[in-house]
């Protein structure tokens, strides 16, 4: 199942407002691990990981595209990536799949559900859950 930039904001979001709500003394280490994980999400690398993931899957497994329309959005996407290598700023911003019609891009069903946590408890209850691909 692809896993989309929006899927992995929306996680981080998600976390950033479940670490606002950890006050407590006791919160302190559960707050301090959440935001390493936040960091790694967060770094270039995990970003460059989702990219490649969701070009291979948007792409390259489309059956729809024909073999040279897929040449022209690798030589796209390289391009991309080296103009990112040499020019950017902001290392989290890489580039996007080569003209995808929004039609044939299929759409992630990924939630985070993050539970706070019980008055006077520091457990904390984290589920995740993948739909199915429609």
């Amino acid at each position: 199942m692809p896993l989309r930039k929006r899927d992995t904001a929306r996680a981080i979001i998600l976390l950033e407002d479940y670490c606002s709500k950890l006050k407590k003394p006791e919160e302190q280490q559960l707050k301090t691990a959440i935001l390493r994980v936040m960091g790694i999400f967060k770094s270039s690398l995990f970003q460059a990981l989702i990219d490649i993931q969701e070009f291979y899957e948007v792409t390259l497994l489309n059956s729809q595209k024909s073999c040279e329309q897929k040449l022209v959005e690798v030589n796209h996407m390289a391009e991309q990536w080296e103009h990112t290598a040499t020019n950017s700023t902001s290392p989290t911003e890489g580039p996007q799949p080569a003209s995808t019609p929004p039609e044939l891009r299929e759409e992630s069903h990924m939630e985070l559900t993050v539970k706070e946590p019980a008055a006077g408890s520091t457990n904390t209850e984290k589920a995740f859950r993948q739909g199915d691909r429609k």
